[in-house]
Order: structure tokens, then C-alpha cells, then sequence
């Protein structure tokens, strides 16, 4: 089964390990700015559980933690962080 077509931003089928961020299945969500979407979530009663990390010729990733510690992921595509 794979998550997208080859040339598609997408897992491609990849999978992460469990750990804490990854106790159960993560929804992420694409977004057009990162930072924009990291900075309301403490204010809402969340965390952020990883900061923004590139993803190797992709975009940016991160995770956040929201106000009931369920894991959601964030992903910015390097076509909307041109300039960044």
C-alpha cells in the first residue's frame, strides 16, 4: 500500500517507528507556513512536541500535542516555503 504517488510530497509508504510521539496513528495535516501554525498552539492549550525539522529534499515537519496529548503532525512542502 503506498501513501501517494512517487512524485507526489507524500510517505511514499514510509513507516516510523513507536515511540512517544508515535504511540498511535498520527494525523498530519499539510499547511502553506509552518511557524504560522506553530504559534497559536500553546495558547490553545497544546504543546509542541517537535519543533520544526527539515525533511530531506521535501519540506518541514513537526508535531504538536494537543490539550488531551493526542500526537497531530504538521507538514509544510518546500513549494510554499520558497524565501524561508
Amino acid at each position: 500500500m503506498r501513501a501517494g504517488a512517487d512524485k507526489e510530497p507524500c510517505a511514499n509508504g514510509a513507516l516510523t517507528g513507536s515511540g512517544d510521539l508515535h504511540r498511535s496513528p498520527v494525523l498530519t495535516v499539510g499547511v502553506g507556513d509552518i511557524d504560522d501554525a506553530l504559534r497559536p498552539v500553546r495558547r490553545y492549550g497544546g504543546k509542541v512536541a517537535q519543533p520544526k525539522l527539515p525533511v530531506s529534499g521535501m519540506g518541514w515537519s513537526a508535531y504538536v500535542l494537543d490539550s488531551e496529548s493526542n500526537t497531530i503532525g504538521l507538514y509544510q512542502p518546500y513549494a510554499s516555503a520558497v524565501g524561508r
